[in-house]
C-alpha cells in the first residue's frame, strides 16, 4: 500500500447503486491531506449517491458492486462494521445537505455534542466543554452556553448548518464528507459556510469531498472539480483549469447556465439528465449534445488524460 502512503482518499473505479441499478459508473479519483474536490452536476446526475457510497454509513442503503475505496490505505468496501465505526465520526466526518439529518431535534445541542465525543473519546466534562468551544470558535459561533442549551428547532436554518458543521468537525477528522452543504441556505449565509469550511481547512488540514449544483461554491472552496453526467465524471481537473478552459461539451453548457454580473445572458440547457434504468451503452449526453456524432451512440466513455491533472469522457478528445 506503499502508494497510497501521502494520500487521504483514493477511489478506484467505483460502481455503486441501489440493488442491482448502478447509479455511480466507473468514478477514480484521489486526494491528499488538506485537498478540496467539488463535485458538480445537475440534480439526478448521482452525486449524492457517490458521496453515500463513499461515506460508507450504515442505512444510506447504498451498494457497492464493483471497485475500491481506500481511506489512508484501507479499503473501506472491505472493513467491518466495529471497525467503520472506530472510523465515523472520529477520523471520517458526513455534512449533510439539511441539518435536521445530523441533528436529533429531541434532544439538546449540547448533549448531541458530548455524546458524539464519548462515543470516541475519553474526555471529561470540563476537556469536553474546551473542545466544544475550539471548534464552536474557528467556525464564528460566540454564543456557546445558549447553543448548547437549545433544541435544533429553536435555531435558524443558517444556525443550525453551522452547528451540524461543528458537529462534524468536534473530533478533528481527517475527512469531511459534505453533500450539498449550502444549498438550503440563502446567499450571504452560504458564503459563510464557505469561509468557514476554508478556515477548519486551513486549522486543521482537512480534506474534503463537497457535493454541490453550485459552480460559484466550487469557484471559492473547491483545489479540484469533477462534473458529473449520467453517474460518471465526464470532466475532472483542478478547478481554474476546468472552469476557464472547460473541454467537455457538458462542462460548457453548466458554465453558460451561469448569470454573470454585467455579460451575457446566462443559455440554459435542453432536455433532461437521463434516468438510470433507460441508459444505454454510449455517451450519456449525446442527445443533449451540440456536438455528437452517431459515433457517440456507441462510444466505450474511456477516459483521456488531456494534462497530468486534467482529464475528460468525450468522443472528440479520444
Amino acid at each position: 500500500m506503499e502508494n497510497y502512503r501521502d494520500e487521504i482518499l483514493r477511489v478506484e473505479n467505483i460502481v455503486a447503486g441501489y440493488g442491482n441499478m448502478p447509479i455511480v459508473r466507473d468514478i477514480s479519483f484521489n486526494l491528499k491531506k488538506g485537498e478540496i474536490l467539488g463535485i458538480v452536476g445537475e440534480s439526478g446526475c448521482g452525486k449524492s449517491t457517490l458521496i453515500k457510497a463513499v461515506s460508507r454509513i450504515n442505512g444510506l442503503n447504498t451498494d457497492i458492486l464493483g471497485g475500491k475505496i481506500f481511506f489512508e490505505g484501507q479499503d473501506l468496501t472491505k472493513i467491518s462494521n466495529e471497525d467503520k465505526r472506530r472510523l465515523l465520526g472520529n477520523d471520517i466526518s458526513m455534512i449533510f445537505q439539511n441539518p435536521e439529518a445530523s441533528l436529533n431535534h429531541s434532544r439538546k445541542i449540547g448533549i448531541q455534542f458530548t455524546e458524539t465525543i464519548r462515543s470516541h473519546r475519553d474526555m471529561s466534562k470540563e476537556e469536553i466543554r474546551c473542545r466544544i468551544g475550539e471548534i464552536f470558535e474557528s467556525i464564528g459561533l460566540t454564543d456557546v452556553d445558549r447553543i448548547l442549551n437549545s433544541y435544533p428547532f429553536e435555531l435558524s436554518g443558517g444556525m443550525a448548518q453551522r452547528v451540524a458543521i461543528a458537529l462534524a468537525m468536534v473530533l478533528k477528522p481527517k475527512l469531511i464528507l459534505a453533500d450539498e452543504p449550502t444549498s438550503a441556505l440563502d446567499t450571504t449565509i452560504q458564503k459563510q459556510v464557505i469561509d468557514e469550511l476554508l478556515a477548519l481547512r486551513e486549522k486543521f488540514n482537512t480534506t474534503m469531498v463537497v457535493i454541490t449544483h453550485n459552480i460559484g461554491v466550487v469557484s471559492k472552496l473547491a483545489n479540484y472539480t469533477g462534473v458529473m453526467y449520467g453517474g460518471r465524471l465526464v470532466e475532472y481537473g483542478e478547478t481554474e483549469k476546468v472552469l476557464k478552459e472547460p473541454i467537455h461539451p457538458y462542462t460548457k453548457a453548466l458554465l453558460g447556465a451561469v448569470p454573470k454580473l454585467g455579460g451575457e445572458l446566462p443559455v440554459g440547457l435542453a432536455g433532461r439528465p437521463p434516468k438510470f434504468h433507460e441508459l444505454k451503452d454510449g455517451c450519456a449526453f449525446c442527445k443533449r449534445c451540440a456536438y455528437a456524432k452517431e459515433e457517440c451512440e456507441c462510444f466505450d466513455n474511456k477516459v483521456t488524460q488531456v494534462e497530468s491533472n486534467h482529464r475528460v469522457i468525450c468522443l472528440r478528445e479520444a
